[in-house]
């Protein structure tokens, strides 16, 4: 008797651990978001940095990436030709990043923001046709400019 009700709180367990890690890797996936001004939108919370770099050079449009300075520095550490397809980049400043601008010098704008609110008025100064916007965010304040940037979505689609 005690034999099954210890499997039964392993199975109870195991169906938890599934759960939580299938909401996680839901988290961690790039997800489309239809149109905004005619360019393609996408978002991408907590990016593996090498899937990342991958995506953007798998595009077939110039991406506008919104991204913490990070994120965008991992990237372009990881893979120096990935700044070939991006045609602007506006950067949230975090305090954990030195940004080297040097390496960006091939991407036309390189727009540089300390909130979310200022980062969502530079994309409006972004609008290009046939283009990607693609958000990233990592870290502890992802959900919250996540939810802005969908809110931002919202109001402008």
């Amino acid at each position: 008797m005690e034999q099954k009700k210890t499997l039964a709180k392993t199975n109870d367990n195991l169906l938890e651990i599934r759960q939580e890690t299938l909401k996680n890797v839901s988290n961690e996936t790039i997800r489309p978001h239809g149109k905004l001004w005619g360019m393609d939108v996408f978002t991408w919370n907590n990016p593996d940095v090498s899937m990342l770099a991958s995506t953007i050079q798998a595009f077939p449009f110039p991406v506008v990436l919104l991204t913490p300075a990070s994120l965008l520095m991992a990237v372009v550490d990881f893979d120096s030709t990935v700044k070939l397809n991006i045609n602007a980049t506006i950067v949230s400043i975090d305090d954990n990043c030195t940004l080297n601008m040097h390496l960006l010098n091939a991407i036309p704008t390189v727009a540089l923001t300390e909130s979310m609110e200022e980062s969502l008025e530079e994309l409006q100064q972004c609008k290009i046709p046939r283009g990607i916007v693609l958000f990233c965010q990592e870290g502890q304040d992802a959900q919250i400019n996540t939810k802005k940037f969908m809110e931002f979505l919202t109001l402008h689609q």
